[in-house]
């Protein structure tokens, strides 16, 4: 069965959105930290060995002290100057984050491609094109997913999943995708060989999600995929 639908975010759809930006959000607070532990040595470091230098200069010293307050000095406003760089674009991306969720559960709005199938081919990579895989779900239909975001993982491919694509304000404004898998773990019936696919790569241009045949038939989806 292939089904879609327009309908308002679940639970399992606000969590994963929260999971998501906070685990970023956390790793940009971390990094801010991080910037906030050093900043007040560079500025210090900056501001001693400018008058330590001076002092050396107005002395007229030439000695190694001189060379190298005079190093410190040049350099650590760079130093500084990429910590407060990094601060600060951190700083914007977590107000960005806050912004991302609010659109999202605003809009409360996501486009949802459900499949359940019991039969499914799935086609090695050749280069770094993702995952490619062929749900027969029906008869005489096959639901075909491409792509980078379809890499196999504990729970996917899956007997029955949704593509949730999360809206964002505009009419076509996408803010998130993810995989919700519901059914048990599906594995193949048939595993197409890198070396065939190779043959026929290039001649793909982009298959319509939905296409007539039946997968137990290795030439029939073949000249399908090649039509």
């Amino acid at each position: 069965m292939i089904e879609y639908i327009e309908r308002s975010l679940n639970d399992d759809d606000i969590k994963y959105i929260n999971n998501k930006y906070k685990l970023q959000e956390k790793s940009l607070i971390f990094i801010n930290k991080k910037v906030m532990k050093y900043l007040p040595f560079y500025s210090a470091l900056f501001g001693t060995c400018a008058v330590v230098f001076f002092i050396l200069l107005y002395k007229k010293s030439d000695n190694f002290f001189l060379f190298l307050t005079g190093t410190i000095f040049i350099f650590s406003p760079f130093v500084i100057f990429r910590l407060v760089k990094t601060f600060i674009k951190n700083t914007m991306l977590q107000t960005k984050l806050h912004q991302i969720v609010d659109s999202i559960l605003e809009k409360d709005t996501a486009k949802v491609v459900r499949c359940i199938s019991s039969k499914m081919i799935e086609f090695e990579e050749v280069e770094d094109e993702g995952a490619q895989y062929l749900f027969q779900v029906e008869e005489n239909k096959i639901f075909h997913i491409s792509g980078q975001e379809f890499y196999e993982t504990s729970f996917f491919p899956s007997s029955d999943f949704e593509l949730v694509t999360i809206m964002g304000p505009g009419e076509e404004n996408t803010l998130d995708f993810h995989i919700h898998c519901s059914g048990h773990k599906l594995s193949p019936i048939m595993t197409v060989p890198r070396d065939v696919k190779k043959e026929y790569i290039d001649k793909i241009s982009e298959l319509p999600e939905v296409i007539e045949g039946n997968i137990e038939n290795l030439d029939s989806v073949m000249n399908i995929i090649l039509k």
